[in-house]
Order: C-alpha cells, then structure tokens, then sequence
C-alpha cells in the first residue's frame, strides 16, 4: 500500500490552510477572523469572552509523547466513518488504531509539526507541509509508515486504497497549491466547556 499519508488527507480532512511568505501566518489568520466575528456578532462574541475558560497553551509535541499522541487520536477517530469503513468491526478498530495513528505522530514529528495542549495531553494536532510532502521509502520507513498495511491487515489496506483512489482527483483539482494541511485534529474526554480543541485547531498556532 504505497502513499498511505495520502490516505488521510483529503478522506479524514478537517482543516486545509492557504499560506504565504508571512511568518506565523496562522496567527495573522486567526486575528483577522477573531476581528471579523467581532463585527459581526459584537455581543455574542462578548459573551463568549466572559463565559469561557481560557484556553491552554500549546506547545510542539516531544518526542516520548508520541505514543500517548497516537492513543489520543484513536480515541477521537473510533467512530470516525472513513475510518468505519476501513476497519468495520469496532473491537478490532479500538485495537488496532493506536498502532494504526503511531506511524502519522511520528511522520510528522519528524517531517511536520505536531502540536499538543500543554500540561495533559488530551488534544492533537499534525500539520504537514503539502507543498512538500514526497515521502520516501526511507522517510517511510524511518517513521513506521511502511507498516501500516501489516497493522490493519489486506482487507483494510484495499478498503483504503478505494479511499485514496477517490479523493486524489479532489486534491488535484481543489488544493494543488501551497499550503499546510492540518491532517489530524483529535480531542480526548474533556470536562464540559474545555477549549483545548479550539486551541489546537490553528487558533494560536504559528503555520509556517
């Protein structure tokens, strides 16, 4: 199963950002949306102001975190349905997809950016460079991402490859310029009212 990366980022996409030359564009995004919105919805935007927690800090995953990375993606995507339908047996998919996220925690670690909330790690989030993202067999190897088929077993590998066949054409033709891909946006058990999501997702992040 060649280009497994592929395989999560346009099927399991959440977020795809536009960037240019500006460092910290993800920064200069995300004030101009905040300033947006607060025209818009002036008192509403207030409100959540006043009656939310503040969010927590981010910070770049280290590299004795990646296992516990991948156990937190695979909590969050256990029912996510690309992933349903690649893996179907429930029992079999909470087994196996902490084996199956390992490899994209570490690919990215090593050739991206990985992004966790400081202090617990209960939210994830793995950018990657698409304008310059032709693995190599030894990238891929150096990762893990060369396992991935021997964890999900043939069955699941040729599911995701039906996968990966019909959403390419979409990259090509809606994201073939430069940008950053968040690939991973995962979220543990939080108490009621927890930003760590919104944190993670861009609000904050430096996308350089």
């Amino acid at each position: 199963m060649r280009a497994p990366i592929k395989l999560l980022l346009f099927a399991l996409a959440k977020f795809a950002a536009p960037i240019d030359d500006r460092t910290a564009a993800g920064a200069v995004y995300t004030k101009l949306q905040d300033a947006q919105n607060l025209a818009r919805y002036p008192n509403a935007e207030r409100e959540m102001t006043i009656s939310q927690p503040a969010s927590p800090s981010v910070e770049r995953l280290r590299e004795h975190q990646i296992s516990a990375a991948a156990g937190v993606l695979a909590r969050a995507f256990q029912n996510d349905p690309p992933l349903a339908f690649g893996i179907p047996d429930p029992a079999a998919r909470a087994r196996i997809l902490p084996m199956f996220m390992k490899p994209f925690v570490t690919f990215a670690s090593l050739f991206g950016e990985v992004y966790v909330a400081a202090g617990k790690l209960e939210s994830v989030a793995i950018w990657l460079p698409l304008d310059n993202l032709d693995e190599t067999p030894e990238h891929d190897h150096q990762a893990g991402i060369d396992t991935i088929p021997s964890i999900v077993g043939p069955g699941s590998s040729a599911r995701f490859m039906n996968i990966i066949r019909f959403v390419e054409g979409f990259h090509q033709r809606f994201a073939a310029g430069r940008h950053l891909y968040l690939q991973w946006l995962g979220v543990g058990a939080l108490t009621s009212g927890s930003r760590v999501g919104k944190r993670n997702d861009h609000s904050g992040i430096a996308a350089r």
